[in-house]
């Protein structure tokens, strides 16, 4: 999704596409020597100017504990980040993290939500993964989550309107 960004937001800068690029080419060792640690360095550059890829990136490196100490809570945090901004990795990555009790309480509603999200924004594995919980959730459940997921796709239909 990338560029795109809505609610006022900054345009996306060459400076950020920069440095999200040198942090890839750092973490999987294009071009470079892969060091995980010093991608972190520029992806949070990158994701503090906005940009979705670097927050996601940056999520999974504290996820997984690649280049920097594990932290969940904080792997969350640019999970979202990226995610409100449409990036549909993350919102797959946040249904996840829901449905496991990772970072977060385990929730396995709101993990529903956020898959729902992710494949209403086309993410390939989102759909393999509702269909996955809804053979585990209760009627009351399933209820639940697909209003949490509905009046999350009306929030962000209202969003992308203005």
């Amino acid at each position: 999704m990338g560029a795109v960004q809505t609610g006022g937001a900054a345009p996306e800068s060459a400076s950020a596409s920069a440095e999200y690029a040198l942090g890839r080419n750092l973490e999987f060792g294009i071009d470079l020597p892969a060091d995980p640690a010093r991608a972190l360095a520029h992806y949070r550059v990158a994701a503090q100017q906005g940009l979705p890829e670097a927050q996601y990136s940056l999520g999974r490196l504290y996820a997984s504990g690649e280049g920097v100490r594990q932290n969940a809570s904080i792997a969350v945090k640019y999970f979202r980040q990226a995610a409100a901004q449409g990036y549909s990795l993350a919102m797959n990555r946040l249904g996840v993290m829901h449905e496991r009790g990772q970072g977060v309480r385990k929730d396995v509603v709101e993990a529903f939500k956020w898959y729902t999200l992710a494949a209403e924004t086309h993410h390939s594995g989102a759909a393999a993964n509702l269909d996955n919980l809804k053979t585990r959730l209760s009627s009351e459940q399933l209820a639940e989550a697909t209003t949490r997921a509905s009046r999350s796709i009306e929030v962000a239909a209202l969003a992308l309107a203005k």
